[in-house]
């Protein structure tokens, strides 16, 4: 895969994501209890290249141990920029750019859906739990530096947050939590090139597709695509 999308776009696609601002609750994601929160769809091409292109250039493990080694209070984007300018990216974007090659209806490969604007807001697929588990890390990140701004800024008081993939329990409860409430939609008979998430990115409804995702404690069954989504637990 080839990206050409910069850094500074990052904050754009959370902006996307949180849709205006950075309030309750964390960007992407629909309220399960004051301290669980889950994105209401699963991530699409586009924030995934963001995650990619941030670690070609700026972001890997050890930058994400040393900023979760502080308060929110302490991080801000100098802190971030001066890891970045210590280390080399290049095995960490070769493990998060791979991708499985799978068949896509109409012709399309896999290279052509991942990159092409029209399927930006399309799921990403033929990706491994482990890089969907990084591109989690990554988002805690990102966002816990743009709360750190607000909160600096005095607009907000923000507590430090953490994305994660989801366990199943976790599935269990979101479906139990949003059909009660009328919010849990299930899209059926889609293929990826089918669903445009950003049909339902403002509709505050949980949407889960015909097909599995990742979870942090179970392997999915195989099928042709796996999808992904974060969870996102606020400290106390």
């Amino acid at each position: 895969m080839k990206y050409i999308l910069s850094l500074g776009l990052i904050f754009l696609c959370l902006s996307i994501y949180s849709q205006n601002s950075f309030e309750t609750p964390p960007p992407g994601t629909i309220k399960i209890n004051d301290s669980l929160f889950i994105d209401n769809i699963p991530v699409d091409n586009l924030m995934y290249k963001e995650f990619a292109a941030s670690a070609e250039r700026s972001w890997n493990m050890e930058i994400h141990d040393s900023l979760q080694s502080l308060e929110l209070d302490e991080m801000n984007m100098k802190i971030l920029n001066s890891l970045s300018s210590k280390t080399n990216n290049k095995s960490l974007f070769e493990k998060v750019s791979k991708s499985e090659e799978l068949h896509l209806p109409e012709g399309i490969l896999t290279f052509e859906y991942f990159n092409l604007s029209q399927y930006s807001n399309n799921p990403v697929i033929g990706i491994s739990k482990e890089q969907a588990a990084l591109f989690c890390k990554w988002r805690t990140d990102m966002v816990n530096l743009r709360f750190n701004e607000l909160n600096n800024q005095k607009k907000t008081n923000y507590k430090k947050i953490a994305y994660r993939l989801p366990k199943n329990e976790d599935y269990k409860l979101a479906k139990s939590e949003f059909s009660a409430n009328g919010k849990f939609l299930k899209l059926a008979g889609r293929t990826p090139l089918e669903i445009d998430l950003d049909d339902f990115r403002k509709t505050q409804k949980f949407v889960m597709t015909k097909y599995p995702e990742y979870t942090s404690d179970k392997n999915s069954e195989t099928q042709d695509y796996t999808l992904f989504r974060c969870i996102c637990e606020v400290e106390e």
